[in-house]
């Protein structure tokens, strides 16, 4: 009786996720488009999902676990050739320029986490990553400051946008979390 209330047809949760069917076609049409090798067709239509379902979480797993739709777009993104994902940020880094100089000179943490879940994948997304992942460093949050890194190293290839003390500050979040250093 108590399966009834479930939103999964395996196990009993009483989670209700936003999940569109919309939003998931979208996604696998994408998917398609990347496994022809058409990126740029890909791109659009990601970021036709980023900016029309950003409320919507993406099953990962038949487990019942779930990323945000616009996180898991873009980080499909961040994976594409280094022309492609060029391509993109000429296309986006305007309107992504503004939001961040608007959050630095504000000092504003949702500026920050709205160019994280909107444009991650222009050239401000590992600037405003590291800039979060220094203030939950700061605040003593371990594990979200992890997860900022690391999303930089393992996501943007270009170079020149992780700083010396990257790995660093890895290590220390590590440390402080009480878990081995990575090799």
């Amino acid at each position: 009786a108590e399966m009834k209330l479930s939103s999964e047809a395996a196990f009993y949760t009483l989670n209700l996720i936003n999940e569109s069917s919309r939003a998931y076609a979208l996604v696998d049409a994408a998917k398609q488009k990347e496994n022809e090798g058409q990126y740029r067709e890909a791109l659009e239509i990601y970021q036709k999902v980023i900016d029309e379902y950003p409320e919507v979480l993406y099953r990962v797993s038949g487990q019942g676990v779930f990323v945000p739709i616009t996180q898991y777009c873009q980080l499909r993104m961040l994976r594409f050739p280094p022309e492609h994902l060029q391509f993109y940020r000429v296309k986006y880094d305007s309107r992504a320029r503004e939001a961040f100089e608007l959050a630095r000179q504000k000092n504003s943490l949702e500026g920050l986490a709205e160019i994280r879940d909107q444009m991650l994948c222009t050239s401000f997304g590992a600037q405003s990553m590291l800039a979060l992942g220094d203030v939950a460093l700061d605040r003593g949050h371990y594990l979200e400051a992890l997860e900022y890194f690391s999303t930089v190293r393992d996501f943007f290839p270009d170079k020149g946008v992780r700083p010396p003390e990257l790995d660093l500050k890895i290590a220390y979040c590590h440390k402080m979390l009480g878990a081995p250093a990575p090799s």
